[in-house]
């Protein structure tokens, strides 16, 4: 097919392993700015997902929305995840992590200033679209990029710490939103654009993206992607300089490292037929995935992955708008007993106490009607406790991580995720509305960076941008079937849309057990066989 293998060079004998080449540069500085780097890269992944949860209600009159249209501009990011995704895992693997990494965030910056001068609801959702499949490439290489750079013994923690850092976005995104969307300014920039507050938010929201291009710009590529590829001397300078800004003692002696033969990279080698090579060399990269020893964990992980998204996306992106209706409620019922259906569907086309009234494209006869942008200003600070709490709750999980078998804490998490989307539906006390709906978004939330850090320990060098690619994929996917379903249902069949949740928390319980019960029997055959 025209493809080889680079790292064919050979080594002298005293070539050491990648593994006692990072021992022997040391970690300590360099590895723990690679790790907040690496936080500020996954934040500004969140911020370009999570900003668009307060551009529903805040844009609802300006870009004239429904339901069913704030579903379609929730998810069509993440439609442009999925059908990129599976290109940027090959090329993460094949052209490096930090080449990737660089142009993705500068391109989602662009995206998102440019998205925000844009007055037609639909080039913002083409928009969105291609900014989803930018933000995807990402996305997808930070967990290998942070990795690769940490010890086995550290590199989970690592993982999770970069994890912690990213989730301040939960805290950040609201904090921001609350200081800037409800100025009540407006601009005439050009004939059919008024640029408000909304807008300004949602260019803001550039630059973390913009920021972390900047901070990856001064670091080095991945050592053991360079490894893998065959770029010795390249990996070698890169172990230098992190001995150097470490300070380690002594000076860094390897001339020489070995390549694990099952690691290497795989590149292009056809002149005649690149569509064909390029294609061929994509399906090499995946197909190992769905071979034994890897097909079952990879089935498993993008099933759990698909599932705890479907939960988390779909009240996440959604959280701004069903606690602006709670606000609603209480404010007009004198806080009567209601479950979370009632609340949401109680006015569900008018969404605040009117602040600003337009004229409907839509309308006939030219009978006015009006339409309100305001968000209760309780709403910022929930989601900014919400989120605050989120970053505790990871920080906590680092900790556990390395008390408890990762499996374990997988498995209590999706239970208690379980056990409060049936709370969400059957809880008929109004201020417990946002305590479920919380507890539901924390629990699922803090299975996700514990099962990511796995596929970084499960996967080897040239498989791992690929196996987290289609994790990702999984988790993408997951999110835009509950916004879509939500779009369709949180008005009308409410229940229904609950059930969903249940169900899907349901089997994602009976997943990790049997990842659980995988690691169980993995980890006995370990200790008989020591």
């Amino acid at each position: 097919m025209g493809l080889q293998n680079v790292g064919e060079e050979k080594h002298n004998e005293n070539a050491v392993t990648f593994e006692e080449a990072l021992e022997s540069a040391g970690t300590g500085r360099f590895q723990f700015f690679v790790i907040i780097v690496g936080g500020f890269m996954l934040l500004s992944s969140y911020v370009a997902v999570g900003a668009v949860a307060f551009i529903l209600p805040a844009a609802q009159c300006d870009l004239n929305m429904d339901s069913e249209a704030k579903g379609r501009l929730a998810s069509i990011g993440f439609l442009g995840l999925i059908i990129s995704c599976h290109l940027w895992g090959f090329l993460s693997d094949t052209l490096g992590r930090r080449y990737i990494l660089l142009r993705c965030l500068i391109g989602d910056g662009l995206l998102c200033i440019l998205t925000s001068l844009i007055p037609y609801y639909s080039i913002i959702l083409v928009l969105r679209l291609i900014n989803g499949f930018v933000c995807s490439g990402g996305v997808i290489s930070v967990y290998a990029y942070v990795g690769e750079f940490q010890p086995d013994r550290s590199r989970i923690r690592a993982l999770m710490i970069s994890s912690m850092v990213a989730s301040f976005a939960y805290f950040s995104i609201p904090v921001y939103a609350s200081l800037i969307i409800p100025g009540e300014w407006a601009i005439n920039l050009y004939p059919g654009l008024v640029f408000k507050s909304w807008r300004l938010y949602y260019a803001v929201c550039s630059l973390p993206s913009l920021i972390s291009a900047l901070m990856i710009y001064f670091l080095p590529e991945s050592p053991k992607f360079l490894v893998a590829k065959g770029e010795i001397a390249k990996a070698i300078k890169v172990f230098q300089r992190i001995h150097k800004v470490n300070k380690k003692e002594g000076e860094f002696l390897a001339n020489s490292i070995k390549i694990n033969e099952e690691e290497k990279v795989a590149v292009l080698n056809d002149k005649k037929n690149k569509v064909l090579a390029f294609l061929g060399l994509m399906w090499d990269q995946t197909a190992p995935l769905f071979k034994e020893p890897h097909r079952k964990n990879i089935t498993l992980i993008c099933l759990s992955q698909y599932l705890t998204y479907f939960s988390n996306g779909g009240m996440y992106l959604w959280l701004p708008e069903t606690m602006n209706r709670l606000a609603i409620y209480k404010n007009e019922t004198s806080n009567e007993s209601a479950t979370f259906c009632k609340v949401v569907q109680y006015k569900s086309r008018d969404l605040s106490v009117i602040k600003e009234t337009i004229q409907l494209n839509d309308i006939k006869d030219e009978e006015e009607k009006t339409c309100s942008d305001s968000i209760d200003f309780s709403v910022y600070w929930y989601l900014g406790l919400l989120g605050l709490t989120q970053s505790i709750n990871l920080g906590a999980i680092t900790v556990l991580s390395n008390l408890f078998n990762k499996n374990y804490l997988i498995f209590g998490f999706t239970l208690a995720a379980l056990i409060s989307s049936i709370a969400v539906l059957e809880i008929n006390i109004t201020d417990f509305v946002a305590y479920n709906v919380s507890l539901l978004i924390i629990f699922t939330g803090a299975v996700i960076p514990i099962i990511n850090s796995v596929v970084v320990e499960m996967f080897p060098t040239n498989l791992r941008a690929m196996a987290g690619c289609l994790t990702l994929m999984s988790c993408r996917l997951g999110t835009v079937t509950t916004n879509v379903i939500a779009g369709s249902l949180i008005d009308t069949k409410c229940n229904m849309f609950l059930y969903f949740f249940i169900g899907a928390m349901g089997v994602c319980l009976v997943s990790v057990s049997i990842l659980l019960i995988d690691s169980l029997r993995s980890e006995k055959q370990n200790t008989s066989a020591a």
